[in-house]
């Protein structure tokens, strides 16, 4: 049975609605078109046909979540402040990654991935240099393998730190298509040259919930802790500035914005701004005959340089500039991923967490 619901958002609409005057539209800035508009309707954007399937499992699966998302969003928009019970927080984790995990930018980069590896299985048993197909393999439903990694992905954050970073200034959040932006200001600070990810050291996570307030996950190893009851306060418009060109580098086709947010500003966080690094997929082969096939999602390589947080000054300095394929781990994280490759359970190792690392009631 066809789903009723042909129209599927990967940027939630109740998310976009924090962003906006009305409840039914959002100012919107179309990059390939160099398009702005003040208000587009909320019900037409930020979606695709039957992006998760026609079945509307995953839709409404989806769904269901939003409406718990929205109630503990709400409630920290209206406290400005994260008191959150420990089921409160773990389902604030599962929107954070989510909000990645369904992106469109996702899915074209798992489309592009599969068809990459059937290209290169190709090549290697005909031994022959043929022409790359474009449409050779695809997912039928691009996000499901992300979607469905969240069990052990959303542990990944359990180390890191949270606030609320609160816009002082006259200017405002906005946010895009890609709504989580994953940054590591630590490794672009020490020449890293590679991709990063949710178990890296250094690793920063924003994602904005209103033209106000930005949630911020942090590495307490290599930052210094600045915010006060969880919330640190940007005065200076340079700050926001900063943080929405990076927002705005981190974005794939869309930006989104209250209807006040004008033109003019919204250009300048584009020009000259370029967009996330897509790492190309390679294919290696050894003196031995031996094929290794490296494929990997996009990423931050620019430096923004946010003076608002600083890094540890024992970890100022660095040399990553190394040969490698993966960035240096937490060890929180390190740990977790063997357990994960190794089917062992975690039960043990998360528990450390409680009252240690969530910021929640007692």
């Amino acid at each position: 049975m066809v789903t009723q619901k042909k129209y599927q958002h990967y940027v939630s609409k109740f998310y976009l609605r924090f962003f906006s005057n009305d409840d039914k539209s959002i100012g919107t800035y179309i990059k390939k078109h160099n398009k702005y508009t003040s208000k587009a309707p909320l019900d037409s954007i930020g979606g695709e046909d039957y992006l998760y399937g026609k079945d509307g499992i995953i839709e409404d699966w989806l769904s269901d979540l939003e409406g718990k998302w929205k109630n503990i969003i709400e409630k920290i928009l209206l406290t400005e402040k994260l008191e959150l019970t420990k089921d409160e927080y773990f389902l604030l984790l599962t929107f954070i990654f989510f909000s990645d995990a369904r992106s469109k930018a996702v899915a074209e980069t798992q489309n592009e991935m599969i068809n990459y590896l059937a290209n290169s299985a190709k090549m290697i048993m005909s031994e022959d240099d043929n022409e790359f197909e474009d449409d050779l393999a695809k997912f039928k439903i691009p996000n499901y393998y992300s979607l469905m990694s969240g069990e052990n992905i959303i542990p990944c954050f359990f180390d890191l730190n949270i606030c609320l970073i609160k816009n002082n200034t006259s200017n405002k959040f906005i946010t895009s298509d890609c709504p989580l932006i994953k940054y590591d200001q630590y490794l672009l600070n020490n020449g890293y040259k590679f991709g990063y990810g949710y178990a890296s050291v250094g690793l920063q996570c924003f994602i904005p919930i209103s033209s106000k307030i930005c949630i911020y996950l942090y590495d307490p190893e290599i930052y210094t802790r600045i915010e006060k009851n969880n919330i640190i306060c940007l005065n200076k418009n340079n700050d926001v500035y900063k943080l929405n060109r990076l927002f705005a580098y981190n974005s794939k086709e869309l930006l989104f914005f209250n209807d006040s947010v004008s033109e003019i500003y919204i250009k300048s966080l584009i020009k000259n701004n370029g967009g996330f690094s897509k790492k190309k997929n390679s294919l290696f082969k050894s003196d031995s005959g031996e094929y290794l096939i490296l494929t990997s999602m996009g990423y931050v390589d620019k430096n923004f340089e946010l003076s608002f947080h600083k890094i540890n000054k024992n970890h100022i300095k660095k040399n990553l500039n190394i040969i490698g394929l993966a960035p240096p781990s937490r060890k929180f994280a390190s740990i977790l991923m063997e357990k994960i490759n190794n089917n062992e359970e975690q039960s043990e190792a998360l528990k450390k967490l409680e009252g240690k690392t969530f910021h929640i009631k007692k």
